[in-house]
């Protein structure tokens, strides 16, 4: 999981200076810095991270689901909109249920709901992607 976190904190900075004209680049980038530190941090101390990271993870779900919904409701194509609000609410739904069950969710659901927001995530990249390639070519 340790590794994961640095993978897609480095894909989620580059991906913030990749795109010229983004203008939630710095959120973007300041998002994919605090995942890339904690997964740099994780390597380094794998046990003494793993409930303080579940917290950390719970209250990052709550923000990133706050970010994407913001980013949905600017979108200009009706269908790239209601995929960011789809994947903002459903990471807002993910952070509420680890925060709510802390302690405990450290032991199982880290994990799986960590999973289902970066798959989430991912497919809202590529509709986004598919899209400015769609605005460019138009």
């Amino acid at each position: 999981m340790s590794w994961t976190f640095i993978f897609v904190g480095a894909l989620t900075v580059v991906s913030a200076f990749a795109d010229a004209e983004w203008s939630a680049r710095p959120l973007a980038a300041l998002l994919g810095l605090i995942v890339l530190l904690i997964g740099v941090n994780l390597v380094l101390h794998p046990l003494a991270g793993i409930v303080s990271l579940t917290l950390l993870v719970g209250v990052m779900l709550l923000g990133s689901g706050v970010f994407r919904i913001m980013l949905g409701v600017g979108a200009s194509q009706s269908g790239l909109r209601g995929a960011l609000i789809l994947s903002g609410g459903l990471a807002l739904l993910l952070g509420a249920m680890i925060v709510a069950d802390f302690p405990r969710s450290a032991l199982v659901i880290l994990g799986l709901l960590l999973a289902v927001d970066l798959i989430s995530n991912g497919v809202s990249l590529i509709l986004l992607s598919l899209a400015r390639r769609q605005a460019t070519r138009a």
